[in-house]
């Protein structure tokens, strides 16, 4: 009797893993493509803050700051002011035109826009409410059509003098968002509501920018961006989560895999990187099933701790990094408090670089710098 209950206790702890698409469940193809069947019970069950949700992320009544050459397109037809923003788009109806290559030239004698120019080139970009004058109706404004681009509704004098001055971000008020778009970016919300500490990472699309991120990548990313030993080449990100760092080395230009072996993780590094336009290759498998892997730059960022639980994972990874063929590593090690007790190994940073060193072809260390989280990244060679 007593051995049936506890059987049925670990029944329904899956079961609830799987529902909640929890993270240590969803390494599981089984269990993810359960947790799919799932979904639907949950968005009846969460039906009735549909409503409360969509409205914290319909609307934003504060500019968000985007950076200009992501918006491309523009409507054709005057942009109609409406007491109700979710009617103000007929995405069925509407009619883009692709922003044209516009220069100096053009907006003092095309657009006469001369003296508007002027202005923000030496005031900078200003929003009606930094300028005092509390109407937004001329703000820069936008809307996001379902693949998450921005489409520009008004503000086109200003987005082009702000893309001609290569302005980074510039203050952009969004009145609208597809509802598929709207559908994708509530999962997002709920998922990181489902997390202690929210997204793991950070997202590189500007529309999620008011969630809330366990680790802040971008520090991470400029201490590696500021030490890369070489300008391109390829790439292998291990655990890669979301897939952060590679939508960054592709805009460096070096060819990157992902891998990750989480399949929920897995389907929203595919969603950000079709929404991003990116090409990187994705894998979503264990590394340990990547035959003859050979790459320029191996990156090993709070991962490597995890093979640590138990000795046959140790000893996998010890016979994977004798194969693996590369010429960096950045590696980021955990603190030292961080492991719970029961770990096969314990090492501490300097423990693990000499680890690492005695089973790769690498030979030498350099410390870069610390991340959030007290966490070191250092480059081996």
């Amino acid at each position: 009797m007593i051995e049936k209950l506890f059987k049925m206790r670990k029944l329904i702890k899956i079961i609830k893993g799987i529902y909640l698409g929890g993270n240590n469940y969803m390494n599981n193809k089984l269990f993810w493509y359960l947790y799919n069947l799932f979904k639907p019970l949950k968005y009846l069950l969460s039906f009735s803050n549909k409503v409360r949700i969509d409205d914290q992320l319909s609307y934003n009544l504060e500019p968000m700051f985007i950076e200009p050459k992501r918006i491309e397109f523009y409507v054709k037809t005057p942009y109609k002011k409406s007491h109700n923003t979710s009617n103000t788009i007929n995405w069925r109806g509407l009619e883009l035109k692709k922003f044209p290559k516009l220069n100096k030239n053009n907006i003092f004698n095309e657009l006469n826009a001369g003296s508007l120019y002027k202005s923000i080139q030496h005031n900078g970009f200003k929003s009606q409410k930094d300028l005092g004058i509390n109407n937004n109706d001329d703000e820069v404004k936008a809307a996001i059509d379902q693949n998450g681009k921005y489409i520009l509704i008004n503000g086109f004098n200003r987005l082009e003098i702000s893309k001609v001055l290569s302005l980074q971000k510039v203050p952009i008020i969004i009145v609208s968002r597809h509802p598929k778009w709207l559908k994708f970016k509530r999962e997002i919300y709920i998922y990181s509501q489902e997390q202690p500490q929210g997204v793991y990472q950070q997202i590189i699309h500007p529309d999620f920018q008011h969630l809330t991120f366990h680790r802040k990548s971008d520090k991470r990313w400029g201490i590696i961006k500021d030490n890369l030993p070489i300008k391109q080449g390829s790439l292998l990100d291990i655990g890669s989560n979301w897939g952060y760092f590679c939508h960054k080395f592709e805009d460096l230009g070096f060819s990157c895999t992902a891998i990750e072996k989480n399949y929920r993780w897995g389907y929203y590094l595919k969603k950000l990187r079709e929404i991003e336009n990116k090409s990187f290759k994705i894998i979503i498998d264990s590394i340990f099933n990547i035959d003859n892997p050979k790459y320029d730059i191996v990156l090993a960022l709070s991962i490597f701790h995890g093979f640590m639980r138990e000795k046959k994972l140790y000893e996998m990874l010890t016979e994977y990094l004798k194969i693996i063929d590369m010429k960096y590593m950045f590696f980021e090690p955990h603190v030292e408090h961080e492991l719970e007790r029961g770990y096969y190994k314990q090492y501490n940073p300097d423990e693990f670089i000499d680890y690492i060193i005695e089973n790769t072809c690498l030979s030498k260390s350099k410390y870069l710098g610390e991340s959030n989280r007290g966490r070191k990244i250092y480059l081996l060679s």
